[in-house]
This record gives structure tokens, sequence and C-alpha cells, in this order.
């Protein structure tokens, strides 16, 4: 699949900056904000469902401290997230 980083056969990860995704010919829209620079795509061995993810920080990032956006205490991050069918 072109543009996306493989983790295993059913794990995607597609790092964008356009705000959206689409799939489908009948289109289903995820928009999202400008905070989730990564948008991870799974599903389940047998299952007819893929799940679509924006993330703030790749899988790791906690461990390797890259891209790892910290929010302060009583500190806050407001964001959105609207899928459209």
């Amino acid at each position: 699949m072109s543009g996306f980083a493989a983790y295993s056969e059913e794990f995607f990860t597609l790092k964008t900056s356009s705000g959206a995704v689409q799939f489908f010919e009948d289109p289903i829209t995820i928009t999202y904000g400008s905070d989730f620079p990564y948008v991870v795509l799974w599903s389940e061995e047998g299952q007819d469902f893929v799940c679509v993810e924006p993330w703030i920080a790749k899988n790791d990032a906690l461990n390797s401290k890259e891209e790892l956006r910290m929010i302060k205490p009583k500190e806050s991050l407001n964001t959105t997230i609207s899928i459209s069918i």
C-alpha cells in the first residue's frame, strides 16, 4: 500500500497533514484536528471491519519519546474528530 508503513499484516499507520481521510466510493470521511498527525488503520483477521483511529503520536512514543505531546497538569488540549457517512 503506497503511503502506508506496515507494522503487521493488519496494522497500518498513515502520516498525514490533510486533516481528512476518505474511504470507499460512497464516502466515509473522517475529519480531525491538526493535533493528529497520524491515522492508524487496523482490523482483526477474519473480521469484516476496519478501525480508523486518529493518533497524536506513534504507538511506541511513550518509550521512544519521539513526537510525544505532553500536556502539563491543569492544561488541556481541545481538538475535534468528525465522521461523515
